[in-house]
C-alpha cells in the first residue's frame, strides 16, 4: 500500500509497459524475414530474427541507426524511408489487446486519473494506443513528438503533471526503462515504480521506490 493518501494519479509508459511491444516487433519482423528471405534455414532465420530483436534494444535504439542497419545487414532490396514508413503503418496491427491489462485501467480509473507519458511518432504511439484498446481508459497521453520535449527530461513529467492539476507527490509514474522512466521522474519528486521483465536494475541509476515483474502486479501496490 502506498503510503501518500492524496495520491491521485497513475502515469505510465507505453511500450512494454502498458502493451507488449516486443511481442510485436518480433511477429512484424518474423513476416518480413519470410516474404524477403524465404529461402533461409530455420537456424540462420531464428538467429537472424534475435539478432534483430537485441539491436533494437526493446525500441532504444536510435531508430535512424537501427533501420540503417537493418538495411545493410537484412534487408538490401529496401531503403530506410522505405523500411521505416512500412514499420510505422503495420507495427499497430501487430499489437494483440491484453483483456488482464484492460480489466486492470478499468478498475484503477474508477479511482485515480490515468495518463501516459510516452516517446516516439504521435502517428505511431496513438496508433499503437487505439489497437491495444487502452485508449479508451486513458484521460492523456504525453508523446515527445507533440510536446517537443522527452524522456527522460524533466519538462515533459511537469507538462503532464500540471496539467493534471496534481503534484509529483500525488503521482506515480511505471514504465520499464531505468533511465527515461525512473530516473526521468524522480528528477522531480514523482513515485516511481518499474517493470523488471525479467531484468536487474542498474545500480548507478536512482533505484525506483516499487518494483514489479508485471503489470498485474500493481494491482497489490495501489490503495
Amino acid at each position: 500500500m502506498f503510503l501518500n493518501t492524496d495520491f491521485k494519479a497513475i502515469l505510465f509508459d507505453l511500450d512494454n509497459t502498458l502493451l507488449d511491444r516486443s511481442a510485436a516487433v518480433r511477429s512484424y519482423f518474423t513476416q518480413l524475414l519470410q516474404t524477403s528471405s524465404p529461402s533461409l534455414p530455420d537456424g540462420e532465420f531464428e538467429l537472424t530474427l534475435l539478432t534483430i530483436l537485441a539491436r533494437d534494444r526493446l525500441g532504444y535504439e536510435d531508430r535512424a541507426a537501427f533501420f540503417d542497419w537493418l538495411v545493410a545487414n537484412c534487408f538490401p532490396d529496401w531503403t530506410q524511408d522505405r523500411l521505416w514508413a512500412d514499420f510505422r503503418k503495420k507495427l499497430p496491427q501487430m499489437i494483440q489487446p491484453d483483456p488482464q491489462c484492460l480489466q486492470l485501467l478499468e478498475q484503477l480509473r474508477e479511482n485515480y486519473t490515468l495518463a501516459v507519458i510516452t516517446n516516439g511518432s504521435a502517428h505511431l504511439q496513438r496508433a499503437k494506443l487505439k489497437a491495444a484498446g487502452i485508449d479508451q481508459y486513458i484521460d492523456q497521453i504525453w508523446i515527445s513528438e507533440e510536446t517537443g520535449s522527452a524522456k527522460p527530461d524533466a519538462e515533459i513529467f511537469s507538462q503532464a503533471l500540471h496539467a493534471l492539476g496534481v503534484s509529483p507527490q500525488q503521482a506515480l509514474y511505471v514504465g520499464d526503462h531505468p533511465h527515461q522512466d525512473i530516473s526521468g521522474a524522480r528528477q522531480i519528486g514523482m513515485l516511481t515504480c518499474w517493470m523488471d521483465l525479467e531484468r536487474t536494475f542498474p545500480d548507478e541509476v536512482p533505484q525506483p521506490h516499487y518494483q514489479i515483474s508485471s503489470l498485474n502486479s500493481l494491482e497489490s501496490l495501489v490503495p
